[in-house]
C-alpha cells in the first residue's frame, strides 16, 4: 500500500516536469507583420515661439447700421427761348448743341426748347430771363443798349464778315472783364455765340446800290435804320412776324435779312428781287444766353459740360445756321423764280464809309464820354474778328466747306 502511493506521486510528478519541460522549448507565435514603414516628416526647424503680446480687451465692435441708399441722380432740365421755328433757321444748329450737351452729361441735363419765339419774343428775351419764365434763351441784346452798352458792338455791322469768325471771337469777346461784369450786374452769364449770318437784301423794287432805296419803305433791325437814315433813307424796325404782311400788302417794299432766315418767314412768296451782295456789311453776333441764379445751382462739372469748351461751337453754327441754312434760303428765292440782283464793291464800300463806319466809333465814343471802355471794346471786338477770320480760309479747306 504504501510502495502503491510512492509509486503514485512519483508518476505524478513526472508528468507535471514533462509538461513544464514542453511549455519552456515552446516557439513563441509570430508577431503579425508590421505596416509598411512610411518615412516621416521631417520634423519643421523648432523655433522659439514669440513672446505673446500683452492681452487687451477687444474693442468693442461698433453697432451695425444699414448701408444708406445712394442719393438719386439729379435731372436739371431747363426751358429754353429759341428765335427759330423748329427745323429751320437757327434751331438746327441749337439743337445739336443741345443735344451733345445732354449726350456729355448722361441725361443729367434736358432741355425743353420753346421755338418760334413762343416762351419768350426777342424783345422779351432779357427780362423774362430775369423773371425766371426761361432759364436759358436765344438772348437778343439788341433791345438792351443800356443794360449791356458794351455787349452792343457785336450788333455793329461791318465788324463781324464771317460767322464761324464771329463766334469764336464772340468766346473771347465775353470773358473779357468789362463784359464779363456788364452781364453778371444783369444776373446772366453768356454761353455760345450764334451769328445771324451775314445780311442780304429782298423786295419788291430793284436795288443794287443804297441810292435805289430812296423812297421805299424798308425793314431793318437795329442798326439798320440808323445806317439807312445816315444816308437819307427810312427804315422801319417790326416785329419779324408782321413782316410777311407788311410785304404782301406793299406797306413795305423791302428788307434786310439774313438769307438763312428767308423760307423761315417765306419772304420768297411775296417778293420780286433778291441781291445776295447788298449791304455787304456783315451779321450780327448774338449768343445763348442762362440765368446766373441757374447756373450756380449747377454742379462744377455740370457747369464745364456746359461750356462745350472742347466741342466746335463755331464749326456746328457755320455749317448748320449759315451754310445749310444760307443755301435753303437761295433755293427757295430761285425756285419761286426772284430776279437776282447785284452791287458793286465800290457800292459797298461807300455806304460802309458813308454810314457803317461813322456810326460805330460814335457809339464807342459817346460810351468814352460816359466812362466806359467803348473804343477798346469796339477794337477789341473787331481785332478778334479779323484774327479769325485770317484762320476761316484754313479751316474751311480741312472742313470742306469751301
Amino acid at each position: 500500500m504504501t510502495k502503491k502511493v510512492t509509486w503514485v506521486i512519483l508518476s505524478v510528478f513526472l508528468v507535471t516536469s514533462l509538461l513544464l519541460g514542453s511549455f519552456a522549448c515552446a516557439k513563441p507565435a509570430p508577431s503579425p507583420a508590421p505596416a509598411p514603414a512610411t518615412t516621416a516628416p521631417a520634423p519643421k526647424p523648432t523655433t522659439t515661439a514669440p513672446t505673446a503680446a500683452p492681452t487687451t480687451t477687444a474693442p468693442a465692435p461698433k453697432p451695425t447700421t444699414t448701408a444708406p441708399t445712394a442719393a438719386p441722380v439729379t435731372i436739371k432740365t431747363l426751358k429754353v427761348s429759341i428765335m427759330s421755328g423748329k427745323g429751320g433757321g437757327a434751331a438746327p444748329a441749337s439743337d445739336a448743341i443741345m443735344a451733345e450737351i445732354e449726350k456729355r452729361s448722361n441725361g443729367r441735363i434736358k432741355f425743353e426748347p420753346y421755338y418760334n419765339q413762343t416762351l419768350l419774343t426777342l424783345r422779351a428775351t432779357h427780362q423774362g430771363l430775369k423773371t425766371g419764365v426761361a432759364d436759358m434763351a436765344y438772348h437778343w441784346h439788341a433791345a438792351e443798349p443800356a443794360k449791356l452798352p458794351l455787349s452792343q458792338f457785336s450788333l455793329y455791322l461791318g465788324t463781324m464778315m464771317n460767322t464761324w469768325a464771329g463766334v469764336k471771337a464772340w468766346e473771347e469777346f465775353v470773358e473779357l472783364p468789362a463784359i464779363k461784369a456788364e452781364w453778371e450786374k444783369e444776373g446772366m452769364k453768356p454761353l455760345w455765340g450764334f451769328g445771324a449770318p451775314i445780311y442780304s437784301w429782298i423786295g419788291n423794287k430793284p436795288v443794287e446800290k443804297w441810292e435805289d432805296l430812296k423812297g421805299q419803305r424798308v425793314y431793318g433791325g437795329a442798326p439798320i435804320p440808323e445806317i439807312m437814315a445816315k444816308v437819307g433813307i427810312t427804315a422801319v424796325d417790326l416785329p419779324a412776324a408782321e413782316l410777311y404782311e407788311a410785304l404782301l400788302r406793299g406797306t413795305l417794299d423791302s428788307l434786310f435779312y439774313p438769307m438763312a432766315s428767308v423760307p423761315l418767314w417765306k419772304f420768297q412768296e411775296v417778293a420780286k428781287y433778291y441781291n445776295l451782295d447788298f449791304p455787304g456789311v456783315g451779321g450780327k453776333m448774338y449768343g445763348y444766353v442762362i440765368t446766373l441764379d441757374v447756373w450756380n445751382k449747377l454742379p462744377a462739372d455740370l457747369q464745364q459740360i456746359m461750356l462745350l469748351k472742347d466741342f466746335d461751337v463755331a464749326g456746328t453754327v457755320y455749317k448748320l445756321y449759315d451754310l445749310a441754312e444760307s443755301k435753303k434760303g437761295v433755293d427757295a428765292v430761285k425756285a419761286k423764280g426772284l430776279k437776282e440782283l447785284h452791287s458793286t464793291p465800290e457800292t459797298i464800300k461807300a455806304l460802309d464809309e458813308l454810314a457803317v463806319k461813322p456810326i460805330r466809333d460814335a457809339y464807342a465814343a459817346e460810351l468814352d464820354k460816359k466812362g466806359l471802355p467803348g473804343t477798346a471794346m469796339l477794337k477789341a471786338w473787331m481785332d478778334l474778328n479779323k484774327k479769325y477770320e485770317a484762320l476761316f480760309p484754313a479751316e474751311a479747306k480741312k472742313q470742306g466747306w469751301q
